[in-house]
């Protein structure tokens, strides 16, 4: 679908155009001559930023699509033509309510409208403008899991780590659905653990687990609960239950080193619960206080985020996202 849909951004002279055209437009007030005609500028664009309102710096204009004009209370349509250079189709018709109708073959499975479909004037011997955005579906992470590689979609959810934690650029969101690892989300974005986003991404694949590669800045709808992690054995988290948990906020209790190891720069522990190993890797940039303290034979409570060891996609290790993540057990006193 992205790959077909001819968009780019115009120059800012071309922006300022389309807002000129805007104040052309007189008052439909104004008594109209019967065989009076106007101008009527249909602008069609993507709504990278999910505002109705296009920006320049962000949002695409969409040309080559083919706009109709429909009178709002007439069923056939003026046959128009497609978008030019500038995402614009000029119609010259006569004066009265109209409504824009954009070729439902750029909407495929996709692209919803999401502006510009409520009838508009065209006043007598003036001009109007009327933008009309596109904007990629908002779907469920469950939904996202599934879509095809390479589709495009906005998904909401609860940010479970702020970027660049883990040393890479991975930000991992969570529904009621599911969770899904956001890749390219660059170190520095304003994304806070608990934060309510909506995230424009492409999906992929990373690590044989879906993932989404982000497209354009989130958007931030607030802050909310962090959601509880599921209490799991280590042997469910050594697999993600088979894959099921990608992605997950889980927590393992009671959990014993058996081993320690330094891997690639990260601190590395070797847990069990009694039902099976789990690896636990502590990112190189939070400090999670002295290694000695995780000795062999210590007793953890451990939550964190559940990630695919990219050298055996079927093994899963357990990312701690800070110190507080971690609960040392008090040793029991000797007899």
């Amino acid at each position: 679908m992205m790959a077909a849909l001819r968009s780019h951004r115009i120059p800012a002279a071309a922006a300022l155009l389309l807002v000129a055209a805007a104040g052309c437009s007189t008052s439909p007030d104004r008594i109209l001559d019967i065989d009076a005609e106007g101008t009527a500028f249909v602008f069609l664009f993507r709504d990278d930023n999910l505002n109705t309102v296009f920006n320049n710096t962000v949002d695409l204009v969409l040309t080559g699509v083919r706009v109709d004009l429909r009178l709002s209370n007439a069923i056939n349509t003026r046959p128009g033509g497609v978008t030019d250079t500038l995402g614009l189709r000029v119609f010259r018709v006569p004066a009265g309510r109209y409504v824009a109708e954009v070729s439902p073959d750029i909407l495929g499975d996709s692209l919803v409208i999401t502006a510009g479909t409520n009838p508009f004037t065209v006043p007598a011997n003036d001009s109007t403008l009327v933008q009309v955005a596109l904007a990629f579906k908002t779907i469920t992470i469950t939904e996202a899991r599934a879509l095809p590689l390479g589709r495009a979609a906005w998904v909401r959810g609860i940010v479970m780590n702020p970027p660049g934690v883990f040393g890479d650029s991975t930000v991992h969101i969570v529904d009621d659905s599911a969770a899904i690892r956001t890749t390219h989300v660059r170190p520095g974005l304003p994304l806070l653990p608990g934060d309510s986003a909506l995230l424009l991404g492409r999906r992929t694949t990373r690590d044989g687990q879906p993932t989404i590669e982000l497209l354009v800045v989130p958007v931030v709808q607030g802050l909310v609960a962090l959601p509880p992690p599921d209490s799991i054995s280590t042997a469910t988290a050594s697999t993600a239950d088979g894959g099921a948990l990608d992605a997950r906020f889980a927590k393992v209790a009671a959990a014993t080193v058996s081993d320690t190891a330094t891997v690639d720069g990260a601190f590395t522990l070797t847990v069990n619960d009694g039902t099976g190993d789990l690896t636990v890797v502590f990112s190189p940039i939070v400090n999670f206080g002295n290694p000695n303290q995780y000795a062999p034979a210590v007793v953890l409570d451990i939550q964190g985020l559940l990630v695919p060891n990219p050298l055996d996609p079927t093994e899963f290790v357990l990312k701690p996202r800070q110190r507080p993540d971690i609960t040392i057990r008090p040793v029991p006193p000797t007899t």
